[in-house]
C-alpha cells in the first residue's frame, strides 16, 4: 500500500463505511494491531488471518465477518 499501512487505509474506508468488515492477513501475529482497531471502532468486524493460509480457513474467516 503506497502511501499508507493497513491501519491507515481501515481507517480511512471507516470514514466512508463506519461498519464496514476487515480481514487483515499478514504474515505476523497482529494482536495489538487487532485489538486497537476493534476498540476503535467497536461497531464494525474485524478479524485476522496469518500468511500462509489455505482458501478453506480464508473462505471461513470471511464467512464469519459477513455474518457478524
Amino acid at each position: 500500500l503506497p502511501g499508507m499501512d493497513g491501519r491507515e487505509l481501515v481507517q480511512n474506508a471507516r470514514q466512508v463505511r463506519p461498519t464496514l468488515p476487515v480481514l487483515f492477513a499478514s504474515g505476523y501475529d497482529e494482536r495489538e494491531l487487532l485489538e486497537e482497531v476493534r476498540s476503535r471502532d467497536a461497531g464494525a468486524a474485524t478479524a485476522s488471518i496469518v500468511k500462509p493460509y489455505d482458501f478453506g480457513l480464508l473462505a471461513s474467516r470471511l464467512s464469519e465477518l459477513l455474518e457478524a
